[in-house]
C-alpha cells in the first residue's frame, strides 16, 4: 500500500500510533443507520486503488438527501501524494458551488 518503515520513533509516535489507534477503533466500530445528512458531499478516490473500488463510491450518495460529486484521480489508495492542488481545485470548486446554491433541506 506504499507504506514505509519508520526511521526513527519520533516518527512512530506521531505518525504510526494514531494510525493504529484508527484502525483498532474501525475493528470495533458497529455500524449503525443513521438518517442521511442533508448536506451534499464531496467524495475522493484513486482511479487504480487496491482498497476502494473506484466504481463504488458514488454509493456515497446513499448517506445524503443532496448531491453527492464524485471525483476520482490518477493513481492508488494514496493518490493524494501527487494529486493535492487538483483535490484542493476540486474541493474548492464544491464548496463555492454549495455555498452559491445551498442544498434544500
Amino acid at each position: 500500500m506504499g507504506w514505509e518503515q519508520p526511521t526513527d520513533d519520533a516518527l512512530t509516535r506521531t505518525v504510526y500510533t494514531p494510525f493504529l489507534a484508527d484502525a483498532v477503533a474501525l475493528l470495533q466500530h458497529t455500524r449503525r443507520a443513521w438518517p442521511p445528512l442533508g448536506a451534499r458531499l464531496s467524495v475522493f478516490g484513486g482511479l487504480d486503488d487496491p482498497m476502494v473500488d473506484p466504481e463504488t463510491l458514488h454509493e456515497w450518495g446513499a448517506g445524503t438527501t443532496a448531491d453527492a460529486r464524485v471525483h476520482r484521480f490518477p493513481g492508488g489508495h494514496h493518490y493524494l501524494r501527487t494529486q493535492v492542488a487538483e483535490v484542493v481545485g476540486r474541493l474548492t470548486d464544491d464548496l463555492l458551488a454549495a455555498y452559491r446554491s445551498p442544498a434544500s433541506g
